[in-house]
């Protein structure tokens, strides 16, 4: 008789119950050996390395851990009109963000007229050039193209710093030259919101607290350096909402109207890009160039006549009868009138429109007032920004006004530029017809925009919202000021 007898060892004993104890227990006594070699090891990598180092080098290492390396992004913005300047900048903007730096550059331009400091004042003050740590050394170091500039930085942040010099406790880089791109402003549009609204804050508690003659300022004969008082006077929080009670939104003191008048249920801007467009188009390099700039940026009067058209008669069903549309475009006929002059608006092959006169709408329901908008380019955007229904020409300079604005709703001739991460912007149906443009060059015909309708109820939702959301970022503003 053979018999068989099971396996026995300390380790696999018969009972099972005690054999998964000594199984836990053997796993855990596995893990904590794992565990104290990983700390042993690091623990002689640490003091090894400790022994290495020279006396300097741990100095120099003690002084990179107690004050931090910083890195800062400025730049020279494409400098054109305001609204190309911003593009220019908000890709500065985004080439900050994308490479972890500080931004430290100003919103300005002297351009058209306008003035460095007026414009730093207008929008974003101060905010986006952060100083540097007093009394540190900066390094600075100019670079041509975003490639160059990531290159040396990763060279920078691998030795902890020290572009400019081993004594630098922070490095500057400046990137000479920044194309036009509407990529910064897709991406950070709430950051530059927020910043445009907390120097609306800070204007306007300027403007509340007495002024002081200050006789060092005597000495000071720069122009571009001297802040211009505007005629645009914004009071409290009117910047950035309506609900001020009985105080008008931007009042003008000209012959141009009153953008936020107290008597009128509701105010339109329209921005018509004329101006130099007609010599942009000829110089482009070939025909073919040419026909793309005339398709997407010049738009028949016939269009805004049709948007004002609708836009009036769903305002009338909103309960405003009495509205005023304020057309801001450059290069309308000079006419002798001087108190309240039509908006004789460019239209196509050296004619001009009056637009009040072929806009139709029900007269004995709603009171209409069409009135040019002020030349002056600063009084331009805040007529756009402070409106409560922006009309978008195919230009940078209303996409500015819409990009920094809450409060109008804003409906986009989408040509140029794309309104999509606009909160508050509507695109408009649009539909093109051929026509003839012997202005630009005999024989050239191109397909322009001569027509434009909106989704109305996309309106309504955008419309019941509007004075909420203005009111919220007031309300963000005060809480971060």
């Amino acid at each position: 008789m053979f018999t068989v007898h099971s396996f026995s060892s300390p380790l696999f004993p018969r009972d099972k119950q005690h054999c998964r104890k000594k199984l836990i227990f053997m796993l855990f006594a596995f893990v904590c050996l794992v565990a104290s070699f990983n700390v042993f090891n690091f623990n002689f990598n640490y003091f090894s390395k400790k022994k290495t180092t020279t006396l300097e080098e741990n100095k120099n290492n003690s002084n990179n851990n107690s004050n931090h390396h910083a890195f800062y992004l400025g730049g020279k913005p494409d400098y054109g009109g305001l609204g190309h300047t911003f593009l220019s900048f908000s890709h500065l903007a985004a080439t900050a963000f994308r490479n972890n730096l500080t931004l430290r550059a100003h919103f300005e331009t002297n351009k058209h007229g306008l003035n460095k400091a007026n414009v730093r004042d207008h929008f974003f003050g101060d905010l986006t050039m952060t100083p540097f740590p007093l009394e540190e050394k900066c390094g600075t170091i100019v670079k041509t193209s975003e490639r160059d500039l990531q290159r040396d930085l990763r060279l920078a942040r691998g030795r902890h710093g020290g572009v400019g010099g081993d004594d630098d406790s922070c490095t500057l880089f400046v990137v000479d030259g920044i194309s036009r791109s509407e990529e910064g402003i897709e991406l950070h549009l709430p950051y530059f919101r927020r910043m445009f609204e907390l120097n609306n804050l800070r204007r306007n508690n300027a403007r509340r607290e007495p002024q002081h003659d200050d006789d060092d300022d005597d000495d000071d004969d720069d122009d571009d350096d001297a802040v211009v008082v505007s005629k645009v006077r914004p009071e409290d929080d009117c910047f950035v909402t309506k609900t001020c009670g009985e105080k008008s939104a931007g009042r003008f003191d000209n012959d141009y109207g009153d953008v936020a008048a107290a008597d009128a249920d509701a105010n339109v801007a329209v921005h018509i890009r004329r101006g130099d467009l007609i010599r942009y188009i000829r110089r482009r390099e070939s025909v073919e160039k040419m026909l793309i700039s005339a398709e997407n940026r010049y738009v028949a009067v016939s269009a805004y006549v049709s948007v004002l058209e609708q836009l009036l008669s769903k305002l009338k069903k909103l309960g405003k009868k009495n509205v005023r549309v304020h057309i801001f475009c450059e290069g309308m006929k000079k006419t002798t009138k001087k108190k309240s002059p039509p908006p004789l608006v460019p239209d196509l092959n050296g004619t001009f429109v009056d637009v009040s006169k072929v806009v139709r709408y029900d007269g004995s329901l709603q009171s209409v007032t069409f009135l040019r908008g002020s030349p002056d380019a600063l009084e331009a955007f805040d007529g756009m920004c402070f409106s409560d229904v922006l009309v978008t020409g195919n230009s940078a300079f209303s996409l500015l006004a819409a990009a920094l604005c809450r409060r109008p709703v804003v409906l986009s001739m989408s040509g140029s530029s794309s309104y999509d991460y606009v909160p508050n912007a509507l695109s408009l149906d649009v539909t093109k017809r051929v026509h003839d443009l012997f202005f630009v060059r005999k024989g050239f015909r191109a397909s322009l925009t001569d027509g434009a309708r909106f989704d109305e109820g996309r309106f309504d939702d955008l419309w019941s919202k509007r004075d909420d959301d203005a009111a919220a970022a007031v309300r963000r503003a005060r809480k971060q000021a």
